[in-house]
This record gives C-alpha cells, sequence and structure tokens, in this order.
C-alpha cells in the first residue's frame, strides 16, 4: 500500500516502510517505442501471480481480459532516496547524477547487488483500484571479462572496482535476472565512472559510492 502526500516542492511517498520523494517537475509524454514494449512485457512478469494480464495498443490480437498499456506515461527528472538525489539521465546535469549501485532481492532471500544507469524516472496508473507504481527505468553495465595485471587482481575486492564494457548495456531478453524496471527503493547509491586502459583496451572503471 502506497501513501502520497503533495508537497510544494516534491511528492513524497512511503511503499513498504521505505520513504522517497519525487520532483515537483514531470511530463506527460508518450513513451519510446522500446520502452513501452519493455514495460509491457515486465508488467506481465510482475504481475502474473495476480492473475493480471497486460498488452499493447499496437497489438493486433490482444489476449482476452488483459490490460491495455497507454502509450502516455507520467516522467518524473528526480526521485530523492535517503536524503540523495537521482537524476534521470535525460535530466542529469552531469552522468553521475544517475549512476546508480542497485540492490535487487532474490527468492532466496539475499540481495544482489547490479549497477547502471537511471534512464528514465515513471509513473504506471492502470492498475486495477487505481493503484500507482513508481519504475525507474535501468540500462544495466555488461561486465568486462578481461584479465586484470596481478596488481589491480589484489586490490579489487577491497576497492569495490568493477570493471565493464564501454557503452555496451545487457539485453532483458539475453539476461532474465536484469529487468528493464525496478522499484525505485532499490536504488541503493551512486556510481562513480571512469575510462581506465587495462592491457591496450578502453574499459569502464566504476566504484560505489556509499555514505559513511
Amino acid at each position: 500500500m502506497s501513501d502520497l502526500r503533495l508537497t510544494s516542492t516534491s511528492i513524497e511517498l512511503s511503499v513498504a516502510s521505505t520513504q522517497f520523494a519525487l520532483s515537483s517537475r514531470w511530463e506527460m509524454r508518450s513513451m519510446p517505442s522500446e520502452t513501452y514494449r519493455l514495460l509491457v512485457d515486465q508488467l506481465n512478469i510482475m504481475f502474473a501471480q495476480d492473475g493480471l494480464r497486460f498488452h499493447s495498443r499496437r497489438q493486433a490480437l490482444p489476449t482476452p481480459q488483459s490490460i491495455a498499456v497507454e502509450i502516455d506515461a507520467r516522467f518524473y527528472d528526480y526521485v530523492v532516496l535517503d536524503g540523495r538525489r537521482f537524476h534521470a539521465s535525460s535530466h542529469a546535469n552531469t552522468p553521475a547524477q544517475s549512476l546508480v549501485e542497485v540492490h535487487v532481492p532474490a527468492l532466496n532471500g539475499v540481495v544482489r547487488k547490479e549497477y547502471g544507469e537511471l534512464v528514465e524516472i515513471l509513473q504506471y496508473d492502470q492498475l486495477p483500484g487505481g493503484r500507482c507504481i513508481w519504475l525507474g527505468h535501468i540500462r544495466w553495465f555488461t561486465r568486462w571479462e578481461g584479465q586484470l595485471p596481478p596488481s589491480w587482481q589484489s586490490a579489487q575486492p577491497e576497492t569495490d572496482v568493477r570493471h565493464w564494457k564501454i557503452a555496451e548495456y545487457r539485453s532483458f531478453k539475453d539476461d532474465n535476472f536484469s529487468y528493464p524496471f525496478i522499484h525505485l527503493t532499490w536504488i541503493k547509491g551512486y556510481l562513480a565512472r571512469s575510462v581506465v586502459t587495462i592491457k591496450g583496451q578502453k574499459v569502464w572503471a566504476t566504484k560505489a559510492i556509499r555514505r559513511a
């Protein structure tokens, strides 16, 4: 159950005892085609146990008694979690404002840490009973699998530095564990990112920035 309060500066919400706030500035617009397709696919996964089915407005023969997902959605500039502001990348002044560490809960109770770019923050309000959900659209980094120099390998566990292929992102189709949309409360921190050269190959290097 979500509690919604409108203030002069933001929309404040409490979801499962975790509070977050959304920017007062938002825009109602059509979703990009790829965002729309991914959202329909994920809604069918998220609410399968509730017996809900969703279909695209562009679908010629939709599943009977399924919910048509509207193409227009409400997009927010940023979300505030634990006093920190995380921007959708299209509204970020610097890339660092939208690079995030995400803690994805697993069925066995173990939290899996994932890393990527917060592309969009949107509200979906077509659930039965007028319920709303707020989602972050994430582009997940693709891990670089090359061999680190010995001196880097020894420092890696202590520094929490990870390496990724530059501008390559994991596909929802290829990686069922990295859904394109997440609950906003799964965002746990920023990432610092730089380009480094390892044995002649340029890769991204990231380090999670956590509060002391």
